[in-house]
């Protein structure tokens, strides 16, 4: 179902990425995790460990709500599925069949992240304070997010002691991110 509402799309690779993989990252050295945009004038964002790129978003255009996503574990394309506020479609790059669907609450830019192979993650916004939260369906907080500046172009990312062990982590980065950038 998730499947039938992607579009095929090709995407050029971003440039290489010098910088460590997220998924060996241990929370207790993780102590200057910040998503950045380097440059007002495009559409391009990276999060950052104490200064250097270790992931990258570059939306298609000014307008456009497809975004692809890079990092050492792998390259997403996001994007809302067809004319809805309210679904968001994050699949692996050439592979269809790795797909998952964020659904958007009632408010804010909160909702859940219902993975291929039915777990869920539930995500939790409130934009008057610059902050979000991503948890297990269980309520357990994995990763916190403060968003900085009147337009929020930058983001402290604080990972707990959890987030690191799970390999979605790269994933719930990316949209945490994709969230705050597309629906501003």
């Amino acid at each position: 179902m998730i499947a039938g509402m992607l579009q095929t799309q090709t995407h050029r690779p971003l440039e290489p990425l010098p910088a460590p993989s997220l998924g060996r990252l241990a929370a207790a050295t993780v102590t200057d995790l910040r998503w950045v945009q380097p440059s007002a004038l495009r559409m391009q964002y990276e999060l950052r460990l104490a200064g250097q790129p270790i992931a990258r978003m570059r939306f298609q255009g000014l307008l456009s709500s497809k975004a692809l996503a890079e990092c050492a574990e792998g390259c997403w394309s996001i994007e809302r599925a067809g004319t809805s506020q309210g679904k968001t479609i994050i699949h692996m790059t050439g592979e269809r069949s790795d797909v998952s669907m964020f659904e958007m609450g009632a408010r804010d830019r909160g909702g859940t992240l219902l993975l291929s192979d039915g777990r869920r993650f539930t995500l939790t916004s409130d934009f008057w304070k610059g902050r979000g939260e991503i948890s297990t369906e269980q309520g357990e907080p994995l990763v916190r997010l403060r968003f900085h500046g009147v337009l929020r172009q930058s983001c402290t990312v604080d990972l707990l002691s959890n987030a690191t062990r799970l390999p979605e982590l790269p994933c719930l980065l990316m949209l945490g991110w994709y969230l705050n950038v597309a629906y501003l």
